[in-house]
């Protein structure tokens, strides 16, 4: 079994119709691989198994990718029919929360199809959680409180040191339920009669530069017509 030092979760991509047409003399074991990277993680390693599904000897000439933050290599060039071998990726997390998208090109001495690309994802997540996910008024509602549940995930203590908010017409007030894992923001309008949107810039006392800033965002809707 190849080594994966991530964890591998759901894949959704699939090849296009064109790719698909062809036989593939080099196949990945699925279009797309995704990672997740731990909270506070640097640097990330892991194999994309690939196997040979020619009646000769396969050599891969090259494996390059779109960024630098993620070094490729097969550290077996040469594949015998039916062999698996496996691209290894070696990924420097960004210092930026969400979904990093790579592709991974690989070339190899095939005539009839040279190149074959896979995707790779990387989920880098934020040691913020909150319930509900935003805090949503409706146009001309009562300008009523409400409150965002903010919970530390990752396992280790996380202080909120900081928040601030985009615009004037939201009042808020941050409130400790467990210092270091829990705490409530509470958020009232001034006034729900304009849609209009804040953003809440949350700072932590974090280490990782990624995980110092978070945001959420409050947001008055236009109100839906009746019909």
């Amino acid at each position: 079994m190849l080594p994966f030092f991530a964890t591998v979760l759901t894949t959704t991509a699939q090849l296009s119709p064109s790719s698909a047409a062809l036989p593939a003399p080099v196949y990945f074991s699925r279009p797309a691989f995704d990672f997740r990277a731990g909270y506070n993680e640097a640097v990330m390693e892991f194999d994309l198994p690939i196997t040979s599904h020619t009646g000769k000897t396969l050599k891969v000439l090259s494996v390059q990718t779109s960024c630098t933050c993620m070094k490729v290599s097969v550290p077996e060039p040469q594949l015998e029919p039916g062999m698996l071998g496996r691209v290894h990726c070696v990924f420097t997390v960004p210092n930026a929360l969400g979904t990093v998208q790579k592709p991974v090109i690989l070339k190899t001495d095939s005539r009839e199809r040279p190149n074959e690309i896979i995707m790779v994802r990387v989920e880098v997540p934020g040691i913020l959680h909150a319930e509900p996910p935003r805090l949503i008024w409706k146009a001309g509602d009562l300008a009523e409180e409400k409150t965002l549940r903010i919970t530390v995930v990752g396992g280790n203590r996380q202080r909120l040191t900081k928040v601030n908010c985009s615009r004037d017409i939201f009042e808020w007030t941050l409130k400790s339920i467990e210092d270091g894992r829990e705490y409530e923001l509470h958020v009232k309008p001034k006034a729900t009669g304009m849609p209009t949107r804040g953003m809440f810039l949350i700072q932590t006392d974090s280490s990782v530069p990624r995980q110092k800033l978070h945001s959420f965002y409050a947001v008055i809707e236009p109100r839906t017509p009746t019909p």
